[in-house]
């Protein structure tokens, strides 16, 4: 059996306001791990490489709402759905790629 491979990865995250378009710095290789809400606030997570942490360019993320039309390019990427004042509020959070 070979050796596993490993790389080094920080996890952090990331509040993220209630808005149609949102656009963040976050580390050029960051990966998005998840979504969800912790203290009344929709978060998300994401990994990079630790010597990339200073190494930020701008992400754009959608948040799509349940029963309400959008646009979003084909080429995004879903990373899962939240819910806000007890099931009230269902959002959609999809990232952009340029």
């Amino acid at each position: 059996m070979p050796e596993r491979e490993w790389k080094q990865r920080k996890i952090w995250k990331q509040i993220l306001p209630l808005e149609d378009v949102i656009r963040v710095k976050l580390p050029r290789d960051c990966v998005v791990l998840a979504v969800a809400v912790q203290y009344g606030q929709p978060v998300m997570w994401y990994s990079f490489h630790p010597h990339a942490e200073k190494d930020l360019e701008l992400h754009e993320f959608r948040i799509a709402t349940t029963g309400r039309s959008f646009d979003i390019p084909k080429d995004a990427k879903y990373i899962g759905m939240f819910m806000l004042y007890d099931g009230d509020f269902v959002g959609h959070l999809y990232q952009v790629f340029p």
